[in-house]
């Protein structure tokens, strides 16, 4: 890994009070974290990928809640921990099989705890050739003393050879009529924020991303994603998720779906933690 890998590696486990599990599992590496050069690579590995053979959708949107984060943290110099409120991403083209994905973001000036960033996601050989275009809006949740002379060594990186979500041991879907459920079981590399016993952003749109190209994939017609939002409404907890996808019309060119990703509450009930809105259209 370069030095500055190692740098932003250092500053992200300060900030956040340990190692930022979920960016180890995707195997991101760290470019630039700047107001308005924020930069994170997913190398290609098979485990993020589809069927076809290529990073999916769900975890390019997970890449760019990273970078996002990057940006919105430099915004606030480092000094408070930042969480996602929404992320809005359009994808524009096809991901390139056996390609890994670069993500390059920008923030927007400050509007009180909150800061806007645009995102474009590309191919890592193509990084001016934008495949899906993201808007994340970010706000700032805890006020932190950042200490840039500590150097606490960071704890041993699993092997996390798994994908969790897509693969034979991953989240587990049911089809029922005009309705996909779904449930994710919570892994230790889900994790984000472990200062606030959180988990990660990226994880949780990940989560409805890859229900909802279940969901298009199951239709008469398949039909894949063209663009969505999800709007975080609590902090996701270190237990399974039930992700719910549904239709709200679904037609042979084009589909509108909405979802929700909920945990139960100890002591009974469920809350909801996230909410997307979709639309998913046909690519030929």
């Amino acid at each position: 890994m370069t030095p500055m890998h190692e740098s932003l590696r250092h500053r992200f486990f300060s900030l956040y009070d340990g190692v930022v599990a979920f960016h180890d599992w995707c195997g991101l590496r760290y470019v630039s974290a700047e107001v308005d050069d924020s930069r994170a690579v997913m190398p290609f590995q098979p485990r993020l990928c589809g069927p076809d053979g290529a990073i999916t959708p769900a975890m390019a949107a997970a890449l760019a809640d990273v970078a996002a984060g990057q940006a919105a943290a430099a915004a606030f110099e480092w000094r408070k921990q930042v969480a996602t409120v929404s992320l809005q991403q359009a994808v524009l083209g096809p991901i390139p099989r056996g390609k890994g994905l670069v993500a390059s973001a920008s923030a927007r000036p400050l509007q009180g705890d909150f800061v806007l960033t645009e995102i474009m996601i590309a191919a890592e050989d193509a990084p001016d050739v934008p495949l899906i275009l993201s808007q994340g809006r970010m706000i700032a949740v805890r006020d932190v003393e950042l200490d840039e002379t500590a150097r606490a060594p960071f704890p041993p990186r699993a092997d996390f050879s798994i994908d969790p979500l897509s693969g034979p041991e991953g989240m587990v879907t049911e089809q029922r009529a005009d309705v996909l459920v779904g449930r994710l079981a919570f892994r230790p590399q889900f994790m984000g924020n472990s200062s606030r016993n959180a988990l990660h952003g990226g994880l949780i749109a990940a989560a409805l991303y890859t229900a909802v190209a279940r969901f298009g994939a199951s239709l008469p017609r398949p039909l894949s994603l063209y663009d969505g939002v999800v709007d975080y409404l609590a902090s996701g907890r270190p237990a399974d998720l039930s992700v719910t996808i549904a239709a709200e019309r679904a037609a042979n060119r084009v589909a509108f779906v909405t979802g929700r990703v909920e945990q139960d509450v100890p002591g009974g009930g469920r809350v909801v933690i996230a909410r997307l809105n979709a639309t998913l259209g046909a690519t030929s």
